[in-house]
């Protein structure tokens, strides 16, 4: 099976997920690009791929990151800087 999947990194989920035969990956393919020119268009950032897996189960574990529950948002480091102070090698 081939699966074409829209994934919102930004929310961390799945927007879609469409399956095809073996057979239909020209088309897979096809929609894909289609999909994110359409997206790229609408000026929507997502993240637009194609994945080969036996089936839903076997894509869930091999491509976990796509179907976490709770994602970790990237951290804001800017704090770090600010608050602590600077540090010099100590002497030997």
């Amino acid at each position: 099976m081939v699966f074409l999947i829209e994934y919102a990194r930004t929310e961390g989920r799945v927007v879609e997920i469409r399956e095809y035969s073996d057979d239909l990956r020209v088309t897979a393919e096809e929609d894909r690009l289609a999909l994110e020119l359409q997206r790229n268009r609408e000026g929507v950032e997502r993240e637009v791929v194609l994945l080969d897996a036996a089936d839903r189960d076997a894509l869930r574990q091999t491509h976990s990151r796509y179907f976490a529950v709770d994602e970790w948002p990237e951290p804001d480091m800017e704090w770090l800087d600010a608050d602590l102070p600077a540090q010099t090698p100590e002497e030997p």
